[in-house]
């Protein structure tokens, strides 16, 4: 994803803790996310959720969260 796009997390591919501490933070499964930056040679991803929390994942925890693209409106 690059910065400005918005996704919603379908599944998060992670132990329970990780998985219920990243929900805790607005990541979880249903919820919306938009990237704000992402950091040059494999850095951390620096998201905004949903509930407008922000926060940085490093690019290992990134590839286990799963997204889909937000629907355009009038297509959902």
């Amino acid at each position: 994803m690059r910065a400005g796009e918005q996704a919603i997390v379908v599944e998060v591919g992670l132990d329970d803790d990780l998985a219920g501490w990243l929900a805790a933070m607005g990541l979880g499964p249903g919820q919306t996310l938009t990237v704000i930056r992402r950091a040059v040679f494999g850095g951390p991803l620096h998201v905004r959720t949903g509930s407008g929390g922000e926060l940085a994942i490093n690019a290992s925890l990134a590839r286990s969260i799963l997204v889909a693209p937000v629907p355009s409106p009038g297509t959902a």
